[in-house]
């Protein structure tokens, strides 16, 4: 049974999974291949949302900016103000994963690559959300609608094909030494899981 199993919880993309025409990478000191490229829009600084949220393509927390759509309610001088607004600059680095062969996985990250159960469940509400999301926006706690947790696991195989990977997990370094888990890793799985 040694060997016969495909490492389908790993990254390896031939491009850049958010944006194809992106083309500079860089290999990162733990040994995964990230997208470096810097998207630029151009924004009217008075319509400038910005929010930081997990983004799932860089393993990570990710800022993002956007121009928020308020022509609806704008009319006459607000509106022609509004037009003549100069745009500025936001830059955003990409920071999707290409490939991460090169590094060890915890068995936290592979556990929850392997899960394709999404999860439905709010876990908190508004003024009770210790998301540290809302202190890095300096947002007021009751800004939050709630979170989707992933509150159980579902896997498109058996319990064989799940301890095969097990094993694939323990056999990555040398004398079976891989992490159970990392800070980074549990903090991001466990964020979610908050009591009501």
């Amino acid at each position: 049974m040694k060997g016969t199993c495909h490492l389908i919880f790993r990254i390896n993309y031939d491009a850049c999974p958010r944006d194809p025409h992106h083309k500079v990478r860089n290999m990162g000191l733990d040994g995964s291949v990230r997208c470096i490229d810097v998207d630029e829009k151009k924004i009217r600084e008075s319509l400038l949302e910005t929010w930081i949220e997990h983004d799932e393509l860089s393993q990570s927390r990710r800022k993002t900016s956007m121009e928020a759509h308020l022509y609806d309610w704008l009319v006459g001088e607000e509106l022609e103000k509004l037009e003549k607004e100069p745009r500025i600059t936001v830059k955003e680095r990409c920071g999707a994963i290409i490939s991460d062969k090169g590094i060890t996985l915890p068995l936290a990250e592979i556990i929850d690559r392997l899960n394709i159960y999404d999860g439905s469940h709010r876990c908190c509400k508004g003024k009770y959300c210790r998301d540290p999301m809302w202190k890095e926006l300096d947002l007021p706690r009751r800004s939050c609608f709630g979170h989707l947790v992933k509150d159980k696991l579902v896997f498109p195989f058996d319990g064989w094909t799940l301890s095969l990977y097990v094993q694939k997990w323990y056999e990555q370094p040398p004398k079976g030494s891989a992490p159970l888990t990392t800070p980074q890793v549990t903090k991001r799985l466990m964020k979610s899981i908050k009591p009501f």
